[in-house]
């Protein structure tokens, strides 16, 4: 396994370009056609490629949604077989059997202005978790700084993209930025290397829960594939999803995609259409 520093780490996480106290619940208001913040280049291009990280990582923040537009940053979080308790996502069928867990990458999130903008759960320094490293069926392991598993989740097939909201709090760039959309859509270059916010996925990833228990930052997250994910199953007797739970995830996803696409071929055709008027 590659060696982290993860002291390091834990120490050279950047303040929120907005802070909140924690335990404060704040609400971020997203109006449509009225930005709240307009997200520069610059802080965009702080986002790392992917070569810059890896299969492990550390927890900086955990945000629950008390309800609809609030943001609570919180000390801990407890995960249930079904969602994380406190937070609003656990009165949606939908999002409880098929990812009622919310991940995104730490570096992500600064740039868009803070842990609480987006509104995921988990915020996560290091690790890496775009289509080249993290497959479907994977599972997403927390570990104590001391070794000890905390908690246990699957990788979705949900996608899950940037939406009117996100656009609404952070601007146009940021949107399209992350569904790698208008002069995003072939990415961009960090220092030589890619940056594509579909392939990516750095609006982050859904989960499901496979065990369940309290979770702090600090805490190490890693992936697990092949053998030991095989392992951890036996060693957890962890539940194996059904059949049926696949062919209802696999029908979402693909309408989820296909609502996604038509959504992004109307903006593309909208910018078309507002660059030959000019």
């Amino acid at each position: 396994m590659k060696n982290i520093n993860f002291l390091f780490l834990f120490c050279a996480i950047q303040v929120p370009l907005i802070a909140m106290e924690k335990s404060a619940i704040y609400t971020i208001p997203a109006v449509a056609n009225k930005v709240l913040q307009e997200v520069s280049r610059e802080q965009l291009m702080t986002i790392k490629s992917e070569k810059e990280l890896g299969d492990h990582g550390i927890i900086t923040s955990l945000v629950i949604r008390p309800d609809k537009n609030q943001r609570q940053v919180v000390p801990s979080v407890q995960l249930t077989r079904e969602y994380i308790i406190g937070d609003k996502n656990k009165d949606l069928e939908k999002d409880r059997e098929f990812g009622a867990v919310t991940m995104m990458r730490a570096d992500v999130s600064r740039a868009l202005g803070g842990y609480h903008i987006p509104g995921d759960n988990i915020h996560v320094e290091g690790l890496r978790f775009g289509k080249k490293y993290l497959d479907t069926g994977d599972l997403v392991v927390i570990k104590s700084p001391q070794e000890e598993i905390k908690s246990i989740l699957l990788k979705t097939l949900i996608p899950h993209y940037a939406c009117w909201k996100l656009q609404a709090r952070c601007g146009s760039r940021a949107h399209d930025f992350l569904n790698a959309e208008g002069e995003y859509e072939q990415g961009v270059a960090r220092d030589g290397n890619p940056v594509n916010g579909l392939e990516d996925r750095l609006r982050g990833i859904r989960l499901v829960v496979l065990k369940g228990g309290e979770i702090t930052p600090g805490d190490h997250v890693f992936i697990a594939r092949a053998a030991e994910k095989d392992a951890l199953i036996a060693q957890f007797h962890l539940e194996q999803v059904s059949a049926a739970w696949v062919e209802k995830s696999k029908a979402l996803a693909e309408k989820l995609e296909k609502e996604e696409a038509a959504k992004m071929a109307y903006r593309k055709q909208a910018r078309l259409k507002n660059l030959a008027q000019k």
